[in-house]
């Protein structure tokens, strides 16, 4: 909200009207919307029963609370491609407000940031202030997903041994196994 000289007046046995507003360096300003202190001169008006008088109020505005992170969120340790969403970082905790979380900077929710695929992700986060604290600086944590190495359940092996016969075909090596891909 906002206060300005323009504004009515106020009403009461005695008309008041707020004749200016000066910042803490004494220089006169429109509004008082800034923090900081400020110095409202009031005006009486002189009418029949009373005489003419003026009056000071010193009011100071101030930034509302910061919102507190009490526990920092971290990145999760070891993820690898398993096909199923992963959380990538362990939550945190914050006072007079909510931490919330984003893995594009953009969209932002109280959910714990997953994904699936293999790379490295950016997590920003920052806590939202509850009704009268402010919002705390957005932070970022790098997590990573890595590509699961294949695994051979058994390797091919070269045939030993092998001696030339034009006539038929030979196995050159046995065949092997592995658990997530093609040999």
């Amino acid at each position: 909200n906002e206060i300005t000289p323009d504004q009515p007046t106020i009403k009461s046995n005695q008309e008041i009207k707020l004749v200016s507003i000066k910042d803490g360096n004494g220089q006169e300003v429109a509004k008082a919307i800034e923090v900081g202190t400020y110095r409202f001169t009031y005006k009486v008006e002189e009418n029949s029963n009373y005489t003419q008088a003026t009056y000071e109020i010193v009011l100071t505005i101030t930034e509302k609370p910061l919102s507190t992170l009490t526990k920092t969120p971290t990145a999760k340790k070891g993820l690898y491609v398993t096909g199923e969403d992963q959380y990538l970082v362990d939550g945190g905790e914050a006072e007079n407000g909510t931490i919330v979380y984003s893995i594009n900077g953009v969209d932002f929710s109280e959910n714990l940031p997953f994904a699936k695929d293999s790379g490295e992700y950016t997590v920003t986060y920052y806590v939202k202030g509850n009704e009268g604290y402010r919002d705390t600086e957005k932070q970022t944590i790098k997590v990573t997903i890595e590509k699961k190495a294949s695994a051979y359940v058994s390797k091919p092996v070269a045939v030993e041994n092998l001696v030339y016969d034009a006539t038929k075909e030979q196995e050159l090596v046995t065949s092997g196994e592995t658990e997530d891909g093609i040999i």
